[in-house]
């Protein structure tokens, strides 16, 4: 009955944290290989790359790909939104969510972000079309967590 109460309460605390504030960061996973330390093209493109994903994603219907660079320098980008957000609450989560590469990930060349509104991705390695395979590690709220861990804290959480 107690783990009940507390999954009742964490359910509500996020229900009014996301009605209050519209958008929750939900995780992000990047990639522990390839970093842009000191490759200032590289990060010139995906400024350009983030820019653009932010300003057109809203206008595109909530959804766009593109690709900025060339060579080692390529860098390649998707933004989504739910389809019932608004072009301007599209914006605005696009926006916040780019804060979070400077945040969790600040060199990293392959980062997935999650939110409550919508979800961004860049590579320098193109991922159109092809399905996403998830590596060992993510950060929920700052903490990071591999697959194995959540297992068995969600499992202990359940199995009383």
């Amino acid at each position: 009955m107690e783990k009940f109460m507390l999954c009742t309460l964490m359910l509500f605390v996020m229900t009014w944290f996301v009605h209050v504030n519209g958008i929750l960061h939900l995780g992000s996973e990047c990639s522990q290989t390839g970093n842009t330390t000191g490759n200032t093209i590289y990060q010139a493109n995906l400024k350009t790359l983030l820019d653009s994903l932010v300003n057109n994603s809203p206008l595109q219907g909530g959804f766009m790909n593109t690709t900025i660079g060339t060579g080692s320098n390529q860098v390649y980008g998707l933004a989504w939104c739910r389809a019932d957000v608004s072009p301007n609450t599209c914006s605005k989560c696009l926006n916040e969510s780019i804060s979070v590469p400077l945040r969790d990930c600040p060199e990293s060349k392959d980062l997935v972000i999650w939110s409550s509104l919508c979800s961004l991705r860049f590579s320098n390695k193109s991922f159109f079309g092809e399905l996403w395979n998830s590596s060992s590690s993510s950060s929920y709220g700052g903490n990071t967590l591999d697959e194995a861990s959540v297992f068995s804290r969600g499992f202990a959480m359940w199995k009383d």
